[in-house]
């Protein structure tokens, strides 16, 4: 739809249909390329999985927009690029019952969660089935992710920096953990998008070139922190 340049009522209710569906072949393909035989599919391994698909779907995307009109091409790049376009209350209507459902659902499995966080053994003794419950996470992380991008484009790093900066300062409460990420988050994409508007005056920079900015640094730490984790460990 935003190839074509189809933001009708029609198609904007589509929206979230078809980056639902391309959420889940996209996570359905990171999981078949991350997973191994002896270990199933390893955070660092499903993790570096994702960042490699991302980097081959967005070239991707690149080639499918060379025949665009002017238009039409740069308001592709811009959504590429981060530009938390879908801000009307049109937009916000299309995507809340998805968000609601998909936020939901994450609380409900919470207690699944903090049952994770003692591993697998601990989480398979207190009767935890371990393939259903990831899938249904993964599911409902893939809805609001791709609700999400379908609005504001592709921001990196934001699910990578928050997350974390919440664990650190609320520890291991899931609860706390779940609330304080999505304030952190939404806050960077405020402040980033405020800054974009003020750092030039003469147009104005996407939000996601200026999370990257902050994101990649971050992430880099962690990585150099935590060798042999992830992230997220």
């Amino acid at each position: 739809m935003l190839l074509a340049g189809d933001m009708s009522s029609i198609a904007t209710y589509g929206l979230p249909l078809v980056a639902l569906a391309g959420a889940l072949l996209s996570t359905l393909l990171v999981f078949a390329c991350a997973y191994q035989p002896a270990t199933g599919c390893p955070p660092n391994r499903l993790l570096l999985t994702g960042i490699a698909l991302s980097g081959c779907f967005s070239a991707v995307m690149v080639l499918m927009t060379l025949k665009l009109s002017p238009d039409n091409y740069q308001f592709v790049m811009n959504w590429l690029a981060g530009s938390m376009w879908g801000t009307s209350w049109p937009y916000i209507a299309m995507a809340l019952p998805w968000l609601i459902v998909g936020t939901l659902g994450i609380l409900s499995e919470l207690p699944v969660l903090s049952a994770f966080t003692l591993g697998d053994d601990a989480a398979q003794a207190l009767g935890v089935s371990l393939r259903r419950h990831r899938l249904i996470l993964m599911a409902l992380a893939a809805m609001l992710a791709g609700v999400s991008v379908a609005l504001s484009g592709a921001i990196s790093f934001v699910g990578l920096i928050t997350p974390n900066l919440a664990r650190q300062l609320v520890g291991s409460h899931q609860r706390y953990q779940l609330i304080l990420a999505g304030l952190l988050g939404s806050s960077l994409l405020l402040a980033a998008d405020t800054l974009g508007k003020l750092i030039t005056t003469t147009t104005e920079l996407p939000v996601g070139v200026l999370v990257a900015v902050i994101g990649a640094p971050y992430f880099i730490y962690v990585l150099v922190k935590k060798p042999t984790g992830t992230p997220g460990n």
